[in-house]
């Protein structure tokens, strides 16, 4: 009898699991569980704080030479990640700036490095970073940087800005060419919110002084 009960009970609970309604998003047809990714990126501007710490809007200044902003890929997860190392092409590929006049606007201007890549620079390569870590882009534009709008001298404007970093597999690549650790290295995507920001144009020349492309102030 003791036996009848027991098992009257068991099947009781599978019932009350199993009942229509009472699924876990685990359980759910369709429903996707994702780790959240495990970088986060941020935005810091010239006195080293993000938007976060800062009222709205932000300020970048061209300057002549310098860091006009940076941007803080940091490891949140509780093991190394391997990631592509700046200043090589998967590396450079990976990070971008997405700029735009207005939230609603569909018109999206990109700013990313434009290096020209010699004396071993096209070697991809890959860097460990370590649970709490970050690397750090320090973000010259009047260096290596394309950008989306022209800047008359002593001008301003206002945009919104977001950073992006996106590695995708290197399946294009003669594999001689990739270090051993490369099917290891992280890949997916991260982005910041829009942000909106003052540029400011402070030299004497226009910025950039060599441009191509889209320009989001025509």
């Amino acid at each position: 009898m003791s036996a009848l009960r027991t098992s009257f009970a068991t099947v009781l609970i599978l019932a009350i699991c199993v009942l229509p309604g009472t699924h876990t998003d685990a359980q759910q047809p369709g429903a996707a569980i994702r780790d959240p990714a495990p970088i986060r990126l941020s935005i810091h501007y010239l006195d080293g704080l993000s938007s976060q710490s800062r009222d709205e809007p932000q300020e970048i200044r061209f300057l002549h030479r310098g860091c006009h902003l940076s941007l803080l890929l940091t490891n949140r997860s509780k093991r190394e990640i391997h990631l592509w190392k700046p200043s090589c092409p998967e590396g450079d590929d990976a990070i971008r700036l997405e700029f735009r006049v207005k939230r609603e606007s569909e018109k999206v201007g990109i700013a990313r490095t434009s290096h020209s890549y010699t004396g071993g620079m096209g070697i991809p390569r890959t860097l460990k970073l370590v649970p709490g870590d970050s690397l750090v882009y320090r973000i010259d534009f009047s260096s290596f940087w394309s950008l989306p709008f022209v800047l008359e001298p002593h001008k301003g404007c206002e945009l919104l800005v977001r950073a992006v970093y996106e590695s995708t597999p290197t399946e294009e690549r003669d594999p001689d060419f990739l270090p051993d650790n490369a099917a290891s290295v992280w890949t997916g995507r991260v982005q910041t919110d829009w942000q909106r920001v003052k540029i400011w144009n402070v030299t004497d020349r226009t910025v950039p002084e060599f441009h191509r492309g889209i320009n989001l102030l025509e």
